[in-house]
């Protein structure tokens, strides 16, 4: 994997291409810091809604973001496994 990517952005059993693995790292870049909402993600990363929810998604489903919040619209958020994946790069 490139070191310009987000060692979270790989998903294993997905089919990484660059674009993804780019929009997967802005979007990892960005939950570092704070919780977001897939509309907040979106004006930030500047990629359509269902781009970004698409990526939201893979990621939920690998464990490594999950939803901050239990109503919409909703804030995501890194994992505690997502963290520790971090500090295992």
């Amino acid at each position: 994997m490139h070191s310009r990517y987000h060692p979270n952005a790989w998903l294993a059993g997905f089919r990484n291409v660059r674009p993804g693995l780019e929009r997967r790292s802005e979007i990892l870049q960005i939950l570092e810091q704070d919780a977001e909402t897939a509309e907040g993600l979106s004006t930030k990363v500047d990629v359509t809604y269902s781009t970004v929810l698409y990526h939201l998604h893979n990621l939920e489903a690998k464990g490594i973001i999950e939803r901050a919040s239990s109503t919409p619209p909703y804030a995501w958020q890194i994992t505690l496994a997502g963290q520790q994946r971090l500090t295992t790069y």
